[in-house]
């Protein structure tokens, strides 16, 4: 990923963008060491961006761990004490924080930044991307009508307003693949139902499913009606805020 961070950085940071709560800050910057992606650091009072990861995240006792800088000129930058901005991705979507530096130190044999856990974290996530695990029981089994094969049933994993991620067993008909549009994707979410056209935009590869007998499919949702849009938005808030209470537990 090559990043050059001054545009993105003013359209980040903005109020609009602020997560409201350390949990959600938390499961943003345990995506961005997760899938690993490029964090550019910018220290403070220098136009310049060095390149790092985020190794480990420690809400409870307030720091981050990321990789040393590279080029390693940038250590030297932000050992000076002033706070830099961080910016990567989580999910493929741009996020950032504000942060200092804390200690210099050999982590998991090699060198790494302990750094302060962010005051504030921004994300550019919309709403209708934002996707969450669904209860047991809340989201019926997911009927998929296909164009030229049998329809296929599956388990719901999580939703969004943008689409739905299920299980499903493998297929003794023609496999799903990934581009293909259905005709419908049907279920109901706490017994309001659904119907709404579909495309396969990921399908778990066969030699990981085989072993469980059932695979993952990622599934986008097309001509989405906006009551429809809106029951899931209502239904995927509450179901955030149910996790983060747990989650505080």
């Amino acid at each position: 990923m090559v990043l050059r961070m001054s545009e993105v950085t003013r359209k980040l940071f903005k109020e609009e963008f602020r997560l409201n709560s350390d949990a959600r800050a938390e499961q943003v910057l345990q995506r961005m060491g997760r899938d690993r992606e490029t964090l550019v650091v910018i220290p403070g009072g220098h136009d310049e961006e060095y390149r790092s990861l985020v190794l480990e995240v420690n809400r409870r006792e307030g720091w981050l761990i990321i990789d040393e800088l590279q080029p390693e000129l940038g250590n030297r930058r932000i050992e000076e004490g002033l706070p830099f901005f961080a910016v990567g991705r989580a999910d493929r979507i741009y996020a950032g924080f504000q942060s200092e530096l804390l200690e210099h130190l050999v982590w998991q044999g090699y060198g790494a930044l302990r750094i302060g856990f962010p005051r504030a974290v921004f994300y550019q996530q919309r709403r209708e991307f934002f996707r969450v695990p669904v209860s047991l029981g809340d989201v019926s089994s997911v009927e998929l009508l296909r164009r030229g094969a049998a329809p296929l049933r599956a388990n719901c994993l999580d939703i969004s307003a943008s689409g739905i991620r299920v299980n499903l067993p493998l297929e003794e008909d023609l496999a799903l693949h990934v581009g293909e549009r259905l005709e419908n994707i049907r279920f109901t979410l706490q017994e309001v139902y659904m119907e709404v056209e579909g495309e396969v935009r990921y399908v778990e590869a066969w030699g990981r499913a085989t072993r469980r007998s059932v695979r993952q499919v990622g599934l986008r949702f097309l001509n989405l009606p906006a009551n429809l849009r809106e029951r899931i938005l209502q239904y995927v808030q509450r179901r955030d805020r149910e996790l983060l209470r747990g989650n505080r537990r």
